[in-house]
């Protein structure tokens, strides 16, 4: 706790000495605000973190030396290995092979679609899809509703400057996410599963000695398998 102290001189020729002043309580108070404050932010934060994590957390403050990341359920990569397996052999997606490829990513199912520059999916600077990003996403929303599992949807820029009204890349991966979102929903795709939205601008090429690529102008569907 803060102490304020001011100084007074005595009559005569005493040396200063310290003196409480009468506000000290209001710093003390302070103080205690902020402390309550601190332990409500830290008391939410637990609270909205899943159950596994909250028990890593319990440990940790038990005197665990560290915080373990809570361990994936045995048979889940497998799981997402044969799903993209599965998905590079459909049928459906046959005609569109050339520019969306499928992925296993730990517990994820990546679904890359490439921007290209014979089929573009967006028109340029913009984040309106063509008839050709219309097809390639309508077909997709068929695949994805034959899978039980949860949707977030990426978008990626090339490391070219943004043109036209879109904005700086960051907001045009962000619209472009989002444009794709708008179409998986009206071709059928539940929106409840569709659990996050968001843009990456050029931050994750598909090869980092590459940022200028056009194939890294794209739209990433993940699927987080599931038991």
């Amino acid at each position: 706790m803060a102490i304020a102290n001011a100084y007074r001189r005595e009559r005569g020729r005493m040396p200063l000495a310290p003196a409480r002043q009468a506000g000290n309580w209001k710093l003390a108070y302070a103080d205690f605000l902020t402390a309550l404050v601190a332990l409500f932010l830290v008391l939410w934060l637990v609270n909205d973190a899943p159950e596994e994590n909250r028990a890593a957390f319990a440990g940790y403050f038990r005197g665990d030396t560290e915080y373990r990341e809570p361990e994936v359920p045995a048979g889940l990569e497998d799981k997402a290995i044969e799903a993209s397996t599965a998905l590079k052999a459909s049928r459906a997606l046959l005609p569109y092979r050339n520019h969306v490829v499928v992925s296993a990513e730990g517990t994820r199912v990546r679904l890359d679609v490439m921007d290209g520059q014979a089929r573009p999916m967006f028109v340029s600077g913009g984040s309106d899809l063509t008839p050709d990003g219309v097809a390639t996403l309508s077909a997709l929303s068929d695949i994805l509703q034959r899978q039980p599992w949860d949707i977030e949807i990426e978008g990626h820029a090339d490391a070219f400057p943004a043109a036209g009204a879109a904005g700086d890349n960051w907001t045009l991966s962000l619209r472009r996410a989002d444009a794709a979102r708008r179409l998986l929903v009206e071709a059928g795709t539940d929106p409840v599963r569709i659990k996050g939205v968001v843009g990456f601008a050029d931050t994750q090429p598909l090869r980092a000695e590459e940022p200028h690529l056009a194939a890294n102008r794209r739209v990433t569907l993940v699927l987080q398998v599931t038991e």
